[in-house]
């Protein structure tokens, strides 16, 4: 009794691998659906696309942290190429790569796909390189957003460098953080808006600020007092300590 039950155990086992198997053949014929599939079909070590996709530091504790409280998104599925050789269906990955590896990580088997035929590599890749820019150009834009709405004042009192606090609220570098920390108190409205809406770069925007002779002397004397006042407050300055070190910074700069 006991190798008849065991025998038919492996039966209903080996059924169901089977019917497994033909389910994820039927999701992999389909083109540009979205479908889920699971992570030990899809093939993460082809170049260039895991050049093309490094997994950023940051951009992963975002993800991790996103699929913790909501799950793996159907509507953000990653990008396979159906890579035919011969008879055999190769499942390239061409973009996605740190939500698969946090998805592994997280103990996550099935992914949401979407397959993409092209005619050969240089399609994927290009296809692979618009797709990464644009994620990168939502994502710096998204930020820029999330920046725009901190309470620099509360971050200020905290201890650190201000750029560095920022970098650390919103998951940027520190670079990055020094920069739009510069564009925020010095750049106009229309070069702010740009940047908001991902009409130019942070590298272009900041261009705009660095460059010393488009201030007048007024514009560079209260950028200076408010970087002052805003060191002064995070040393946790009162107010008259504040005012007397204000006049004497003042006293100092007109000798």
């Amino acid at each position: 009794m006991v190798n008849v039950k065991n025998s038919m155990n492996a039966i209903k086992l080996h059924s169901k691998k089977i019917i497994k198997s033909i389910e994820t053949q039927s999701k992999i014929n389909k083109t540009n659906e979205v479908v889920l599939l699971p992570l030990s079909v899809i093939n993460r070590t082809t170049e260039p696309f895991v050049s093309l996709n490094p997994v950023d530091e940051a951009q992963r504790l975002r993800i991790e942290d996103s699929i913790k409280k909501v799950g793996l998104m159907k509507s953000n599925p990653v990008i396979i190429w159906r890579r035919k050789n011969g008879k055999k269906t190769d499942l390239v990955l061409i973009e996605g790569f740190s939500r698969c590896a946090v998805a592994e990580k997280l103990g996550i088997t099935n992914v949401y796909c979407i397959i993409k035929d092209f005619k050969d590599a240089e399609e994927a890749e290009a296809a692979a390189r618009y797709n990464e820019y644009a994620r990168r150009h939502d994502d710096k834009e998204s930020l820029f957003r999330q920046f725009e709405k901190l309470n620099f004042a509360e971050l200020a009192n905290q201890p650190g460098r201000l750029n560095e606090l920022v970098a650390k609220q919103i998951e940027i570098s520190p670079h990055t953080a020094f920069q739009w920390l510069q564009i925020e108190a010095k750049a106009s409205e229309e070069v702010k808006a740009a940047l908001r809406d991902g009409k130019i770069s942070t590298a272009k925007a900041f261009e705009s600020v660095s460059k010393e002779k488009k201030y007048s002397l007024k514009d560079k004397a209260f950028i200076r007092g408010v970087e002052f006042c805003l060191q002064q407050i995070k040393d946790n300055k009162s107010q008259d300590e504040i005012l007397k070190l204000a006049n004497e910074f003042l006293t100092r700069g007109d000798k």
